[in-house]
């Protein structure tokens, strides 16, 4: 993803803020991309250094079983 190499080039608070408006388009039943834009958040506030920022995100992740509506796909968002 761009966001990544644009958080790898030191512009994080540009890729969080692109991250943050996908995440906001989606669909709210979204569960796989928006757990994958959530882990995305997590791995860049890591590798800068923000573990507020990553517990926020990792929250997302968490919460991902709650918009899951298929038993096949029941705890995709904590493993």
């Amino acid at each position: 993803l761009p966001i990544k190499a644009l958080a790898e080039l030191g512009h994080t608070d540009e890729a969080l803020k692109h991250l943050q408006k996908l995440l906001k388009s989606l669909p709210k039943n979204d569960s796989f991309e928006s757990t994958r834009l959530a882990e995305l958040g997590a791995e860049i506030c890591l590798e800068a250094g923000d573990m507020l920022g990553m517990e926020r995100y990792l929250e997302l992740v968490r919460s991902a079983d709650d918009r899951v509506t298929r038993k096949i796909d029941k705890g995709f968002g904590s493993k």
